[in-house]
């Protein structure tokens, strides 16, 4: 390059200017690498397929879904409640709540052939919390008001939450502190304060608390996917 900033072609030389850079090469040097560019391209895709070929597959084993364990949450009460805790009404939420039951149905179904066998996976927890415990309260099991449109039918709210435990094999896991600050601590298996499903069973109330909320602890460890209606 002389003062003015120009190139000075001393034999024949060719620039390719990169940006930042100028790159300068002599017109052998150029005709040498165009005659060998194709040969280079061809040993690097040669090697890129080399490394696909031996790149190891995932095993079936480490990508089914055996060991599938889902977590369905939801939050809102199905219905209002009035001082007294009773069910007034149907409130907002009530579709949402039906179509979080109508999912872990969907989960635990076999296509074509029924509910799958319990160990069938994937292991399914219905975790109602917050106000939507409200759905395991015997008021709200047996208010008829309560209904959710599944495959055509109108089914109860009660008879549906049932379904997917008996029938489908959810597990129902109530969070408990969020019982409690609603209704107190349960007193008695037949209690209104207990829970229809997932609640006390007699013993120890203390003990039976600490165990329930280890389940949910180890839930939310092991759970591989958790779906939250809110």
């Amino acid at each position: 390059m002389n003062d003015e900033g120009k190139w000075i072609t001393l034999n024949t030389y060719a620039s390719v200017d990169t940006g930042n850079y100028m790159l300068v090469c002599s017109e052998k040097s150029m005709k040498h690498f165009r005659n060998n560019l194709s040969s280079i391209s061809t040993l690097a895709m040669a090697s890129i397929i080399i490394i696909l070929a031996y790149t190891p597959i995932a095993n079936a084993s480490e990508t089914d879904t055996d060991n599938d364990y889902v977590v369905i949450t939801v939050k809102e009460s199905p219905a209002f409640i009035n001082k007294a805790g009773k069910v007034v009404k149907q409130s907002e939420s009530l579709e949402k709540v039906c179509l979080s039951m109508k999912l872990a149905i969907l989960l635990r179904t076999e296509l074509g052939s029924g509910p799958k066998a319990p160990e069938s996976p994937p292991h399914v927890t219905y975790f109602p919390m917050l106000d939507c415990v409200r759905v395991a309260h015997t008021d709200v099991v047996n208010f008829q008001g309560l209904t959710c449109n599944v495959e055509q039918n109108v089914v109860p709210l009660g008879e549906l939450l049932f379904r997917i435990h008996d029938q489908y094999s959810v597990d129902v896991q109530v969070c408990w502190d969020c019982w409690i600050s609603r209704y107190g601590f349960p007193v008695a298996v037949d209690d209104p304060s207990n829970p229809v499903l997932g609640g006390y069973e007699g013993g120890d109330l203390m003990e039976f608390l600490d165990q329930e909320r280890m389940a949910i602890q180890e839930m939310f460890n092991n759970g591989d996917k958790v779906i939250d209606f809110d």
